[in-house]
């Protein structure tokens, strides 16, 4: 197994290809996200036992309102995640292409696709001009691209991996 870490990736390579990108965080700006969003969702926790306390049932405003407070807390605690811990991983296995984003505790936008063939390249970035651009993989007729840039010598390695492959 052959492994290649850099600053903001980590490529591996046995019986297949797996190269993880990881986001690069904004320093202590990541955490408001994180206050914001425990701040919306303890408000209907904090004023559920004075709502209890009147005897009058749960009134259909106070639900309304749970679910919104839910709904944004979630939101911001998964921005929080993808700031702090986000990564996109690309598995190439055995005609197999997979990828997705890890926030560590969870994966979303998971996709699997058999396919013919697959070509790497990158993508020029504009706010990157230190050799380093945005990964694309054609698999067959689509293209999945990169949000983070890497750099332009570990594009042409997995181009390299793959043509053996």
């Amino acid at each position: 197994m052959e492994t290649k870490n850099g600053p903001n990736y980590k490529l591996e390579s046995l019986d297949g290809l797996r190269l993880t990108i990881y986001e690069q965080p904004n320093s202590k700006l990541i955490y408001i996200p994180l206050v914001i969003g425990v701040v919306i969702l303890m408000i209907p926790i904090i004023i559920f036992p004075f709502i209890v306390a009147e005897d009058r049932g749960v009134p259909l405003g106070f639900v309304i309102t749970c679910v919104i407070a839910l709904l944004t807390g979630g939101y911001l605690l998964r921005m929080y995640l993808w700031n702090a811990y986000g990564s996109e991983v690309f598995i190439i296995k055995q005609n197999t292409f997979s990828t997705y984003y890890d926030y560590k505790f969870l994966k979303d936008n998971v996709r699997t696709f058999r396919f013919q063939s697959v070509a790497v390249h990158g993508i020029e970035d504009e706010k990157n001009t230190s050799g380093s651009e945005m990964i694309a993989f054609c698999i067959d007729e689509q293209t999945f691209s990169s949000r983070e840039a890497i750099p332009i010598d570990v594009i042409t390695q997995i181009a390299k991996i793959l043509k053996q492959s």
